[in-house]
Protein backbone atom coordinates (compact mmCIF):
# COMPACT_ATOMS: atom_id res chain seq x y z
CA UNK A 1 0.00 0.00 0.00
CA UNK A 2 1.24 3.27 -0.97
CA UNK A 3 2.42 6.03 1.80
CA UNK A 4 -0.71 7.88 3.03
CA UNK A 5 -1.29 10.45 5.47
CA UNK A 6 -3.81 10.50 8.27
CA UNK A 7 -3.71 13.45 10.42
CA UNK A 8 -5.04 13.24 14.09
CA UNK A 9 -7.88 14.81 16.13
CA UNK A 10 -7.10 17.12 19.22
CA UNK A 11 -6.79 13.99 21.10
CA UNK A 12 -4.76 12.16 18.84
CA UNK A 13 -7.32 10.00 17.91
CA UNK A 14 -7.11 8.72 14.28
CA UNK A 15 -9.51 7.10 11.98
CA UNK A 16 -8.45 4.95 8.70
CA UNK A 17 -10.32 2.72 6.83
CA UNK A 18 -7.97 -0.10 5.11
CA UNK A 19 -8.30 -3.15 3.07
CA UNK A 20 -7.69 -6.81 5.68
CA UNK A 21 -3.68 -6.95 6.08
CA UNK A 22 -1.38 -6.97 8.32
CA UNK A 23 0.42 -3.28 8.45
CA UNK A 24 3.62 -1.57 9.88
CA UNK A 25 2.34 1.90 10.63
CA UNK A 26 4.81 4.78 11.87
CA UNK A 27 3.84 8.27 13.48
CA UNK A 28 5.49 11.76 12.20
CA UNK A 29 5.06 14.66 14.98
CA UNK A 30 6.30 18.20 13.27
CA UNK A 31 9.30 19.92 15.17
CA UNK A 32 7.15 22.49 17.00
CA UNK A 33 9.60 23.44 19.43
CA UNK A 34 9.15 20.12 21.35
CA UNK A 35 12.00 18.68 19.06
CA UNK A 36 9.27 16.11 17.11
CA UNK A 37 9.76 12.94 17.09
CA UNK A 38 8.56 9.64 15.59
CA UNK A 39 7.09 6.56 16.41
CA UNK A 40 6.18 2.59 14.67
CA UNK A 41 3.83 -0.39 15.51
CA UNK A 42 3.99 -3.09 13.42
CA UNK A 43 2.01 -6.46 12.93
CA UNK A 44 -1.34 -4.06 12.94
CA UNK A 45 -4.16 -6.92 11.89
CA UNK A 46 -6.98 -5.31 10.05
CA UNK A 47 -9.68 -7.74 9.59
CA UNK A 48 -12.91 -7.10 7.15
CA UNK A 49 -15.94 -5.63 9.44
CA UNK A 50 -13.68 -5.26 12.24
CA UNK A 51 -12.35 -1.83 14.16
CA UNK A 52 -8.64 -2.34 15.07
CA UNK A 53 -6.33 -0.10 17.56
CA UNK A 54 -3.02 0.86 16.93
CA UNK A 55 -1.23 2.82 20.13
CA UNK A 56 1.88 4.30 18.71
CA UNK A 57 4.27 6.53 21.30
CA UNK A 58 6.23 9.37 19.24
CA UNK A 59 9.77 10.29 20.81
Amino acid sequence: MPEIGVLTGADGRYHWPLPPATYTLTAHCPEDGSGGGTGEVTGVVVTDGRESTADITVE
